[in-house]
């Protein structure tokens, strides 16, 4: 019975060490030009094939473990941009999108 004990508290001890080496990567997508912040851009998690959409607010969170991510962010109308990120501690940061700026010269329609 206490070596049954035992094995459960070290299973328990290996799960909360297991749990604590994630952390949260985090931050705000805001258009460059405006200021403005982006709801629904894609922040994607390319080596851990991972994606989230930012909130109303711009805000996304993901947790990973400890390690070295690149990430790719996203949105309609906007260019990608790639971050690399080495995760050793909780990471946040404000990334900034630009405008794709493809217009078209002109649109005929026939009927």
């Amino acid at each position: 019975m206490v070596k049954m004990y035992l094995f459960l508290f070290l299973i328990m001890s290996f799960l909360t060490v297991k749990a604590s080496t994630e952390y949260n990567i985090s931050g705000i997508v805001r258009n460059q030009v405006t200021g403005e912040s982006i709801i629904g851009a894609t922040v994607q998690v390319i080596s851990a094939k991972e994606a989230v959409a930012t909130n109303e607010y711009g805000f996304f969170s993901i947790k990973l473990p400890a390690g070295d991510y690149k990430l790719s962010v996203s949105s309609v109308g906007m260019m990608i941009k790639e971050i690399e990120v080495h995760l050793f501690s909780d990471f946040y940061q404000v990334i900034f999108l630009e405008e794709a700026g493809k217009t078209l010269n002109e649109v005929i329609v026939h009927t």
